[in-house]
């Protein structure tokens, strides 16, 4: 049962399920009706798997351009381009020209009809993007998939939850019980995150102020928290440089109390 494995190996699982249907999907529907029993279960799976909506964006959208190839009788509408010209019509066009016809000057086929309307993706609610982020960080921190996580970030299209993307990345790890693995991971992707999503230095302060006005309630909870959010931005500061030198200025005063204000003090210029 697939859904008794890990998050990434279901989704390795599913891209290699995905690229056989392309390739057999035409065959395996010519088949007589009593031998397709098979292969309709196996569709109406995949049509499941789009609506539980569990699995990262990329895995979402492969088993939906799959189903999408199947209703157009396997015939993608992406590489649809001019018919070669058959054996027949290269005949009749020689015998138009023995009889001193020109082929081009037949009457012409009627004008293809105009493109379907592309349809408008939904946009997400906050409360999905958050859910689909998580699923991305999670499975990223698992896989280590560096590419692969902030490609699944690009495909939500939705760049008004930059800072949502931020902060439930940083709260999955500051909650985590393995976060001197997960944090250094984290970093990474924040970095890539910043360069190729063009999250602003502002949206990561918006990202970063809950944690950081909440470092007491945190720290009860899980008392590492302030330090690893205190390493994480440092990491960015001053590592990656991805963040300005003054960036924790505007932010500094959200500390509420003095303890967790002396430990990110010297992140101040």
């Amino acid at each position: 049962d697939i859904d008794k494995l890990p998050m990434f190996e279901q989704c390795q699982n599913i891209d290699y399920f995905c690229k056989l249907v392309r390739t057999v999907g035409a065959q395996l529907d010519s088949l007589p009706k009593d031998m397709k029993t098979m292969s309709t279960t196996y569709f109406d799976r995949m049509a499941q798997m789009v609506a539980e909506n569990r699995y990262p964006p990329r895995i979402h959208f492969m088993l939906e351009g799959v189903i999408e190839l199947r209703s157009n009788n396997w015939v993608d509408r992406h590489a649809r381009g001019p018919k070669p010209t058959t054996i027949s019509q290269v005949h009749t066009n020689a015998a138009l020209k023995a009889k001193g016809i020109d082929p081009v000057e037949q009457p012409k086929a009627s004008p293809a009809p105009a493109p379907a309307p592309v349809k408008k993706t939904p946009q997400l609610s906050k409360e999905a993007a958050a859910e689909k982020v998580t699923m991305i960080v999670k499975e990223y921190l698992f896989s280590h998939e560096l590419e692969e996580a902030v490609l699944c970030v690009q495909e939500l299209e939705a760049p008004q939850y930059n800072s949502l993307v931020v902060e439930t990345a940083t709260n999955l790890v500051l909650e985590s019980l393995d976060w001197k693995t997960d944090a250094p991971k984290l970093c990474k992707l924040l970095v890539e995150l910043k360069n190729k999503c063009n999250i602003s230095t502002k949206e990561f302060g918006e990202a970063f102020k809950p944690a950081l006005q909440n470092l007491g309630d945190l720290a009860i909870d899980v008392p590492v928290a302030p330090q690893v959010l205190k390493d994480i931005i440092e990491h960015l500061m001053k590592k990656a440089k991805v963040l300005p030198p003054d960036f924790l200025v505007d932010y500094f005063q959200q500390i509420s109390d003095s303890k967790h204000q002396t430990l990110f003090f010297p992140l101040l210029p």
